[in-house]
């Protein structure tokens, strides 16, 4: 799966649509982390690119990224299994 689909994997999943991902509203929190965890962990992006892919600032992602398991902890193994396959 390549870094642009992971977005899609995780809206599809938490039944977000399109650009909905990049509003700041508190309901979309565990989309943002949820991607920039993946993102970061699975593609190596820098804090600024994910920022970028999300439209947050990239501290934000970092303090997202630390934050440690929180929203995590609710990441389906469904969502991180099929955006660790190679696609």
């Amino acid at each position: 799966m390549k870094p642009d689909a992971v977005s899609k994997e995780v809206e599809s999943y938490l039944g977000i649509k399109g650009e909905e991902i990049r509003r700041r509203e508190q309901r979309y929190t565990e989309a943002w982390y949820v991607v920039s965890f993946l993102l970061r962990r699975r593609w190596f992006m820098s804090l600024r690119e994910i920022g970028e892919k999300v439209g947050l600032h990239y501290s934000v992602v970092g303090n997202a990224i630390r934050s440690g398991p929180g929203p995590l902890d609710s990441v389906p193994g469904k969502i991180v299994d099929s955006v660790g396959r190679e696609n």
